[in-house]
């Protein structure tokens, strides 16, 4: 069997096999990653009048459209996990 690093293992052992530039990398993909998405919530903010005004919705509409395109990523990188799983045994299709 081969030493290989899974997604059950445990947070510490994988730290520990990265180099201090991956480390680094990993930081600066969070940092510019976080720093993207307040910007998106930024815009979306800015563009709620507009949106309530070409969409022809009320403000209670416009907050629910806002708030499906903020979840939409989480719920992407969600069902890529699960979609991933070698264990499973059926998501919405057959494993890859």
């Amino acid at each position: 069997m081969t030493q290989e690093t899974t997604l059950d293992s445990a947070p510490e052992a994988v730290a520990e096999q990265l180099s201090p530039a991956h480390k680094s990398l990993v930081i600066n993909v969070l940092l510019v990653s976080t720093f993207v998405v307040m910007l998106n919530e930024t815009a979306m903010v800015v563009a709620i009048p507009s949106l309530m005004t070409a969409l022809g919705v009320d403000a209670n509409a416009a907050q629910w459209l806002t708030a499906a395109f903020l979840t939409r990523p989480h719920l992407l990188a969600a069902d890529g996990r699960l979609r991933h799983n070698p264990r499973r045994r059926s998501w919405s299709g057959p494993a890859r």
